[in-house]
Parts: structure tokens; sequence; C-alpha cells
């Protein structure tokens, strides 16, 4: 059955060249053209499946026409007119468009900086001038100063950043830590921190630079190669924050005689199970997952990483959260780029380098777009008043400002858009000077400007994109009215489903036996990492299936195919039950930890089964039965025309 906004119709058309344009015209159905380039994205879709050939082709186009014509029933009945609709498609389109409004060129580089940064770790301490990002200017150059002064104080002066740090740093871990941050390396700070870090030698001191939380200078202690990542086993014993110095003391004593069993050659898996107080990974042994710097507290990175054999076992190590041992379990380093590319840039996409990908993408569109500034609109604050941070401001206030603000791709824009752009602010914000907020504002509806007109012209721009949002709208009208026409109806129409049963009757006859294979695994693990495999396994038959289960490293009692009759096994009894419902070629059994393949089934001539043991089935049935007579029923009262021509070359 259709699934929402994904059909099974289209198979492999790389090897078809074509002399005609995407543009030209494959299709007339009820006067509406539909082009050769949208046949041929779908019909792509599914390539790789099937081989190219005549009567492929052929078959898909008669799908492609089915598929269409529901299409067009459901415009017809005005469902891409309804509310519903309009909302869900314009959100499908606004996360399909942010792909296209991100600079590639940026982020590319973006992701060989983070990779490169990767290869290291730095060892910094900081101090920080608190600051909000909307701060004004005047609050923004006081916070400046202080910072300046702190670092003329370290550099000029002499004093130490330590002492300076737990006086003046509004980072409360200062007082403890005076402003030591310790290593750290990509994605672990914000990227303007990370950023000073990396650009600033060993041994010196930044210059004051800003971040969301304020302006940083920071002391760059070392930098050295990446120690990789970790993975590690771990029997904890808490020692909660108030413990009794008597109770510390017990717990000390119990984690030194576990660790005294274990290098006896106790095994440290149950030990973890039986006695370590997080719960979380004792019962898988203890096990933790990889880690790398910057990660866990450092007393127990450190412990970590001082093991360096897999299977090594630490002494006792404290840390505020009390007494652990640990197993070297295992170790790698930096992964190489083409391993971790994708997830470098979905880490980028939710980090704040985003922003720069965006505004080079906003510099590019001005360009593009010949955008020019004609005036500032520097009086329109007097339209304003304190109502506008409460997101109640009336814009007849700004109805003499008609001043032409700025030209993109040939429009002017004035004073009245910008105003028509403050007048949809809602709830509440933090009150500055009018002057400095519609400055501020200003920048940011020039912006929303120049996003909004790329993302209008997305569909002439990248044919693909185009492609996409037909398939999406088409697919949003498809599900909406087979719902309403066929599974929801078939669901529903007890009497329809009993009519179709009794004239279906022959084909409800019960099995008389069915072939199965059985897989059999030593474990649930086992069991699991084989599910890949037995739910898509290789071509060849059962004997394939076992060797690539082999190479997988995965355990299974095979037992061959064998003719089954009602009976002669429990479970195979319980495949017949379920697959009378709903035959499929695979049943999985958890708890016997076993997979059950079958290759045949055969029916029996007498007994007939009763509607109620097969409902599913005749519900599936029913439902195809609805879906044929519908689609035929739209070809008699559509006029379809094929150009030929075009589908041939």
């Amino acid at each position: 059955m259709y699934k929402k906004v994904a059909f099974i119709l289209f198979v492999l058309f790389n090897s078809f060249g074509f002399a005609q344009k995407p543009s030209d015209v494959l299709l007339l159905i009820d006067g509406r053209e539909i082009t050769l380039g949208e046949f041929q994205h779908l019909y792509q879709k599914n390539q790789a499946l099937n081989t190219p050939s005549e009567q492929n082709l052929e078959e898909n186009l008669r799908l492609f026409v089915n598929f269409k014509l529901k299409v067009i029933e459901a415009e017809n009945l005005g469902l891409d007119k309804t509310d519903a609709f309009i909302k869900e498609l314009a959100g499908y389109r606004k996360q399909l468009a942010k792909p296209y409004l991100v600079s590639k060129q940026a982020v590319e580089r973006l992701i060989d900086e983070a990779y490169e940064r990767m290869q290291y770790e730095i060892d910094i301490s900081h101090i920080l001038v608190k600051l909000s990002p909307d701060a004004s200017p005047k609050d923004s150059l006081l916070a400046w100063n202080k910072i300046s002064k702190f670092r003329k104080q370290i550099v000029d002066d002499g004093e130490e950043f330590e002492k300076v740090a737990r006086e003046y740093s509004d980072d409360p871990s200062a007082r403890k830590n005076r402003g030591h941050l310790g290593f750290f390396t990509v994605f672990q700070m914000v990227y303007s921190v990370e950023s000073a870090a990396y650009n600033t030698p060993v041994g010196e001191i930044s210059q004051p630079f800003r971040s969301r939380f304020g302006y940083h200078i920071i002391w760059v202690h070392n930098k050295r190669h990446s120690r990789g990542e970790r993975q590690v086993a771990h029997i904890m014993l808490a020692v909660p924050r108030g413990t009794q110095l008597e109770d510390a003391k017990k717990t000390e004593k119990k984690i030194k005689n576990i660790a005294k069993k274990l290098k006896q050659g106790a095994d440290f898996e149950q030990l973890a199970t039986e006695f370590s107080d997080d719960k979380g990974s004792a019962n898988s042994g203890g096990k933790l997952r990889w880690f790398g710097t910057g990660v866990m507290v450092k007393d127990f990175e450190d412990a970590a990483f001082s093991l360096e054999n897999i299977g090594d076992i630490s002494e006792p190590v404290q840390t505020a959260y009390g007494w652990h041992v640990l197993k070297l379990i295992g170790k790698r380093g930096v992964k190489k780029l083409a391993e971790i590319r994708s997830e470098l840039y979905n880490k980028i996409s939710h980090d704040s380098r985003s922003e720069i990908s965006k505004g080079f993408v906003i510099s590019e569109l001005k360009k593009s777009y010949n955008f020019s500034i004609l005036n500032y609109p520097g009086k329109f604050y007097r339209a304003l008043d304190t109502t506008i941070f409460e997101g109640k401001w009336n814009i007849e206030k700004a109805e003499k400002f008609q001043q032409e603000l700025f030209t993109l791709a040939g429009k002017k824009y004035d004073e009245q858009d910008f105003a028509h752009y403050l007048s949809e602010i809602k709830g509440r914000r933090k009150k500055i000077p009018l002057k400095e907020f519609v400055d501020k504002m200003f920048d940011a509806f020039v912006e929303k400007t120049v996003i909004e007109y790329e993302e209008s012209r997305l569909e002439k721009k990248y044919p693909q994109f185009a492609y996409i949002m037909q398939e999406y709208h088409d697919g949003i009208l498809l599900f909406a009215l087979s719902d309403s026409l066929v599974w929801s109806k078939a669901g529903k129409d007890r009497l329809g489903l009993e009519h179709f049963y009794e004239q279906n009757k022959a084909k409800y006859k019960k099995l008389k036996n069915i072939t199965a294979s059985r897989f059999v695994f030593k474990s649930l693990k086992d069991f699991e990492k084989a599910s890949r495999l037995m739910t898509n396994p290789p071509k060849g038959g059962d004997k394939k299936l076992l060797k690539a289960l082999k190479k997988n490293g995965t355990k299974a009692r095979y037992f061959s195919e064998k003719v089954f009759k009602k009976g002669d096994n429990n479970l195979i009894d319980k495949v017949i039950e379920f697959y009378q419902e709903m035959p499929k070629k695979l049943f999985q059994f958890p708890k016997e930890l076993t997979y059950v393949r079958i290759s045949g089934a055969e029916k029996g001539d007498s007994e007939t089964l009763d509607f109620d043991e097969i409902r599913g089935q005749i519900t599936n049935d029913y439902q195809n039965y609805l879906e044929a007579e519908w689609v035929k029923k739209l070809r008699e009262k559509y006029d379809v025309t094929i150009n030929h021509s075009v589908l041939e070359k």
C-alpha cells in the first residue's frame, strides 16, 4: 500500500539518453500538461532494482498515469485548497529549502577546519566579563574596556592570570579552578572560544573576543595531538556529598577489595553487575560509551587514557562521584575524514558555525540580486514608542514614513514595508534605545527579505527542488484521498468486507502444509545482530545467508527446509496461524531466539477459513480491490493522452 509521500513507482533510467528537454510534455490528463522531467525524476527513485526494458518502461508509465489520475481527482475535489493541506505542504517546503540556503563552499571550509582541529587538544584558562547578546553599544564598550583592563594587568603589569581570574572573572567556576578549563577539542566549546584557543600560540594570552556569553581572554597552556577515544567498563561505588568519614572509609576499603579480587582473576563483568552503583551500566558489565578528551571528569579520564592494553584494569580511582575501577575495552584514534564527514556536517548545522555559512549566503545573494541601500531609516524611530517592546505597536503611527530603503532584484522596499515587518513582532522584548532598536531590526528585515526572495525562486533555480516539491504536493493529496476511499473504508466497511469474502471464498482455504527453514541463535545479542541480514538476505538462498551470518560473526544452528503440517512443531504451528492471517516470508520469535523463513505454502482443497480468522488478509485484499476499481473509474472519467514520441526516445 502507499505510504505517505512515498511510492513504489520508479526504476532505473540513467541508461536512457534523452533528446527531449525535461520540460517537454509527456502526458495530457484532463487537459493538464505533465512533463517528461517529472516522470523521469520519479522513475529514477527506485533505480538499480530492475534492468531497463521497454516492458519495464511501459509498466512504470501505467503506474505513473494511475498516480496522476488520483492526484488530479484530489485537486478537482478541492483538497489542495484546505488549510490543513496548505499548512502541511508549507512545513515540508521549509524543511526542504534549508539545504539550498546554505553555502556549500563555506560548509566545506568549516568541515575541513573542524577536522584539522580534531587532530589536537588544547589546554586553556579564561576570564569572562558577562554581557547579554542584545546588550547596547554602551554596555558592550564598558565590557570591552573591562576585559582589556584585565589583559593589561596580566600582560603589561605582570599580575598572575589565576589571581585576576579568581577575583574578577564572571565565570562562577573561577573561584575554584582559577579560570582553568583544562584540555578540550573541537565542538566542546562555543565556536568563538574554540577559534581563539586554536589560533592563539601556546604560552600566549589572546586579544579580547566576544561570545554569546560576553567578552573573554584566554591563556593557552598546551597543545597536544589528539589522544583519540577510549571505551571502558567500570565498577563504581558511590560516595554521595555529605557522606560521613567512617562510611567513606568503608567504601574505599570495599573498592580496594574488589580491585584485589580482579587482580586474582575474578570476572570484571560479574563484579560490575553485582556491586556497581552505576545501574545504567551495571547490567552490561559496567560498559560505557566511547569518549574522548573533555567528556568525563578529569580523574576518570586520566585513568582511562593511562591504560595501554585492551583488558588492562586500573587501580581504584576517586572522583567527585565516588570510587571507580576501570577496565579498558577499546581504543581508537581520530577517524578518517570520509568516515565522519556527514557527522561533522550535522554538527556544524546545529553549531554557531552555521551563522557563518548563513552570512556568506546572504552576502552572495545580495550580489546576485543587485542589492543596494538607498537610504537608512534614520528617523523612523520617531514612529515608535515603548509598545514595540510589548508586541502592541500600532502600525498607523508610521503612515507618514514613506522613504525608499533598498532595492533587491529590481524591486524597491520602503519604510512601509519595514513598518509591516515590525508590526508582526509579537511578545515582549528587552527595552533598548529606539534608535538602536531600529538599526538592529533593519538589518534583520534586510536579511529576511533576501532569504524569502531566494526561497520564492527555488523551483525556478533548481529543477530537482521543483520535482521534490511536486512529489510532496501529490503525495499529501494522494494520502488524504486514498485514506478516505480505500484504507479507512476497507477497515470500517464490515458489510463490504463480508461480501468480498463471500465472493472470493475460494482464495481463503486452510493451509495444508508449509515449507520452512529455521535459524536458532545462541544469544539474544546474536539474534538482534542478525536482524538486518535476516530481513534483507543476500541472493542465493539459505546457504548464502549462512555464509553471510558466519562472516558477520553470529552463531546460528540451521534447520534446513522441511515440509510441516499443523501439529508437527509448536513454533511452526504459530507460523501457520500467523501466515493464514498475513502471508510473509520471515517470522521472528525473540523468546525462542529463532527466525523462520518460509519458502512455500500449500492450501487444501476443502476447508475454508472463517472470516474472523483472516480478517487482516481479507482487509488487505479488499483494499487492493477498492483501489483497482477506483483507478478503473478514473480512467473512464478522464482523458489521457501519451506523447509516445517523447517516451520512445
